[in-house]
């Protein structure tokens, strides 16, 4: 049995951790008890900033460094040779004593042009639709506060977060002697836990939520942190490849991961590639492995497989750098930091029994996040994608006449009172009580409500009845400490600003094709205007399907590949409810699973008429 030998102590008041014996290149780092969880809607972005601003900004440096922010721990941390690594501890913590505020613009937009690449699907989409935009679902969504954070916001948030008091130093493969000593970080602050986690109000597990992965489907529970817990989701993984992967040939690569929400609860998520017809199949195996791995457990092979793998990456150098991590992060949440021998002889004394009962907890706790179309199990709830909460209020209707008569707008309307607003239609309502509202994305004529609980409200002042007098009584009740402007448009002709504005009228949630949206503006010609957008699937690929003023573009991913980009002049479109057949000239392309399904047949209509049109 390998175990790694760490001595706890203190430098300047700070605990640190450090195993002497360890890589061959010696690692550093500086660890606070803030991230992601800390914050709220409006101020998401601070951390980052802070990470940001206190690493060296330069890479002319003779040694590698890097900072992490996650739901409950910020990082610095760096690599190098002894003297490398003073000047790294002296840089990083004089900086957190004195942030450059020169570097403020320049550290904001880059990392507002990281978010506009940032994929938000898997273990992020699923905390979002487990406890929206509060806590731990903050990862799931945007860093509003970028767009309006101040200096000072910075300052303080550094000043009572980035302190002694909040913070943690581990080292691996030196002596701290030789390196450090004393720590000169900010005074001031204090040590908080991280937030409790609490679920949306409206969601029973198990649950499905149909259109949660554009790739396949995610699997998500929630645990406590131990040892069984891990192994589980281990156990479970390995038996989901054995089946799914090796014996029915259903996916290609099944991941998995566990991630710490709090000192006690930890989220594990599986995630794997399948095609959208063989979800139901998938999905029914998963269950049933998942049902069967709870009451019977692993056999003593597989388990004995997962105890060596812990074995081996504990012999290998990098373990030394993990463990002390770990323990300052440990250290940080209040929880005891065991001799790693007591951790090694913990795991390996975990049994089949105490793997099953640890799934047997996680279950109930289920949330699959899978395509359009995905069968919702028996003894599963369908995710809630409606707001339970009602109003009682003035009706807007829509204002313009054509929209009032198109048949699917009929009944669609907006109620406003003081108490809030929403959206209503034949499906559901999305409602926005003010004092469930925690961000409001303003631009001209038009706010976006973010509540609680998930939802978008996008309100657009020349769409409804009294929409002027609408968005202005939402200005009079949204504090203005919770308002962001919406995105600058780097395009002269505002082309990036009409696709956001048409997918958020389009779209309840852009999670699926967050990434085509960010690449559309980019692939439209100047001053093309986009008139329909819809998601949709060419094969097993979910993209975006894009009807502008010169063509019809389907991107997915960024549209470099899968994708097409004709003149409308070269299509023609028959729709079969969710369902586009296209004929491009060159190749017939099936679109199925288009959403809204609507916007099959609205597409068909504009080239038809377009078609009649021509000369």
């Amino acid at each position: 049995m390998s175990t790694i030998g760490t001595l706890r102590s203190e430098i300047g008041g700070v605990p640190a951790f450090i195993v002497r014996d360890g890589p061959r290149v010696p690692v550093i780092g500086l660890t606070f008890r803030v991230g992601r969880a800390d914050e709220t809607a409006a101020t998401s972005g601070l951390s980052h900033l802070v990470e940001h601003l206190a690493l060296p900004a330069t890479t002319a440096t003779s040694f590698d460094f890097n900072g992490t922010v996650d739901t409950m721990f910020t990082s610095l941390f760096a690599s190098g040779d002894p003297d490398d690594l003073r000047e790294f501890v002296a840089t990083t913590t004089g900086l957190l004593r004195s942030l450059p505020e020169e570097r403020f613009e320049t550290e904001r937009r880059i990392l507002l042009a990281e978010e506009s690449t940032r994929s938000s699907g898997g273990a992020r989409q699923a905390l979002a639709l487990r406890y929206g935009p509060v806590g731990p679902g903050l990862p799931g969504y945007f860093e509003y506060g970028l767009r309006r954070l101040e200096w000072s916001d910075v300052e303080s948030w550094a000043s009572t977060r980035f302190t002694r008091a909040n913070a943690a130093f581990w080292l691996a493969g030196a002596t701290v002697d030789k390196l450090v000593s004393e720590l000169h970080l900010p005074d001031g602050g204090r040590r908080e836990g991280p937030p409790l986690p609490r679920e949306l109000d409206d969601l029973s597990t198990p649950a499905v939520y149909a259109s949660g992965s554009g790739v396949g489907v995610c699997l998500s529970l929630l645990a406590d942190r131990s040892f069984a817990t891990r192994m589980a989701l281990d156990a479970f993984a390995d038996v989901l490849r054995e089946r799914l992967r090796y014996e029915l040939a259903l996916s290609y690569s099944i991941e998995h991961d566990v991630h710490a929400l709090t000192a006690d609860v930890s989220h594990g998520c599986v995630t794997a590639d399948v095609a959208d017809e063989h979800i139901g199949t998938w999905l029914g195996e998963a269950t049933t492995i998942l049902e069967q791995l709870a009451t019977d457990g692993p056999s003593d092979a597989t388990l004995a497989r997962m105890k060596a793998r812990y074995r081996r990456y504990d012999r290998d150098e990098s373990a030394a750098a993990g463990w002390a991590a770990m323990c300052a992060e440990w250290e940080l949440v209040g929880r005891a930091v065991p001799p790693h021998a007591d951790y090694v002889a913990e795991y390996d004394a975990v049994t089949v029994e105490d793997v099953a009962h640890a799934l047997e907890q996680m279950r109930p706790s289920l949330l699959v996040l899978g395509p359009d179309g995905t069968p919702t199990p028996t003894g599963f709830a369908d995710y809630p994608v409606y707001s339970s909460s009602r109003l009682e209020g003035r009706r807007h209707r829509p204002a313009s006449r054509r929209d009032r008569m198109r048949r699917h707008l009929r009944e669609v309307y907006l109620v406003s009172s003081q108490d809030g607003v929403a959206s209503v239609s034949p499906d559901g309502w999305v409602t926005a009580r003010y004092d469930a509202t925690v961000l409001c994305v303003k631009s001209e004529n038009e706010r976006t409500l973010l509540t609680a609980d998930g939802f978008f409200l996008p309100i657009f002042a020349g769409a409804w009845t009294d929409g002027a007098e609408l968005v202005d009584e939402i200005d009079r009740a949204i504090p203005s400490e919770i308002v962001v402007p919406d995105w600058p448009d780097p395009f002269p002709d505002g082309r990036a600003s009409a696709v956001a504005d048409l997918a958020r009228s389009t779209f309840r949630r852009t999670w699926l094709v967050s990434e085509e949206l960010q690449a559309l503006p980019k692939l439209l010609e100047e001053s093309e205007a986009p008139l329909v957008l819809a998601k949709a699937s060419r094969g097993w690929k979910l993209g975006l399907l894009a009807l502008t003023d010169r063509r019809l573009l389907f991107l997915y991913g960024d549209g470099s590949s899968h994708s097409f980009a004709v003149e409308l002049s070269s299509v023609s479109a028959t729709a079969e409810r969710s369902t586009l057949k296209l004929d491009l000239g060159t190749e017939s392309v099936t679109l199925t699973d288009v959403d809204p399904k609507d916007n099959a047949a609205e597409i068909e209509r504009f080239l038809r008429l377009r078609g009649a049109e021509a000369p």
